[in-house]
């Protein structure tokens, strides 16, 4: 079967508009005015599911998630911004971040199928479970989000809207917690090599917790502090030193990390 790309589609919707508004040309295509009217109807339905595709393809690209289980840590990838967001599984615990996990899609799929649903108390509830499991199984990606101490998963084929906007209220929960620090012309050392600068570009934008930071009594340690440590991270990231760049730091818009903090030093 030959599938139509969407700008044939559109040509072949305007030569129906032309037949429906021309009965010459209806004689001639001996497609009626009617006809033409419910063909142009179907075309138009082709061209919309085709850009809902291609809507829903573009989204796909905005978001990137893993979780490193070595350091016990969701990994949020934000594609547009080119920054990786990797937050504790602490701080959902501690329900200082948006109450999500990240999981992976397959183990937690055999779970289900081997344990959860045979286990089930209820039929009520081995049918959640078989609609989790199918939104598991059809998940293209080794990750999906899961819902923080109940059921329920979303994947960016189950649903890519409600994926993206629990992505971002992840990333906005843990901004609010953490030292926001704009990093602008950076001067890289790539002895003269110019194309290579341009590649790295001159600006980037970091997230630092209040938790990497060690023996700080003010605010100015604070800050000596992260330029210190973007500084190292700058390097790394790019394999070339630089010989300095501007900073622009603003302070946790949420204050509840620090009482996280001080919760922990008081555990230890």
């Amino acid at each position: 079967m030959t599938t139509l790309t969407k700008n044939e589609l559109l040509g072949i919707t305007a030569l129906v508009t032309e037949n429906r508004d021309s009965a010459k040309l209806q004689k001639i295509s001996d497609i009626g005015y009617i006809d033409s009217i419910n063909l142009r109807e179907k075309l138009l339905e082709m061209i919309s599911d085709i850009e809902k595709s291609e809507w829903a393809e573009k989204q796909k690209g905005i978001y990137d998630i893993s979780y490193d289980y070595n350091t016990q840590e969701m990994v949020i990838t934000d594609n547009q911004n080119n920054v990786n967001y990797r937050i504790h599984r602490d701080l959902v615990d501690n329900d200082l971040v948006e109450q999500y996990n990240i999981v992976n899609a397959e183990s937690e799929a055999d779970e289900l199928e081997r344990i959860m649903i045979p286990e089930a108390r209820s039929e009520s509830d081995r049918e959640l479970m078989r609609e989790d499991l199918e939104t598991l199984r059809e998940c293209e990606d080794e990750f999906a989000i899961g819902y923080y101490d109940t059921n329920g998963f979303v994947t960016k084929e189950s649903n890519i809207e409600e994926f993206n906007k629990i992505c971002l209220e992840i990333i906005e929960s843990y901004q609010e917690l953490c030292y926001s620090a704009k990093v602008t012309d950076i001067k890289w050392d790539t002895d003269g090599d110019k194309k290579k600068i341009k590649e790295l570009g001159t600006e980037r934008h970091y997230w630092i917790l209040p938790t990497q930071l060690e023996d700080i009594e003010s605010p100015q340690d604070a800050l000596d502090e992260i330029e210190f440590i973007i500084s190292e991270e700058l390097s790394n990231e790019a394999g070339f030193c630089h010989d300095g760049f501007k900073i622009d730091i603003k302070e946790p818009v949420n204050k509840a990390c620090a009482h996280y903090l001080n919760k922990e030093e008081e555990q230890k």
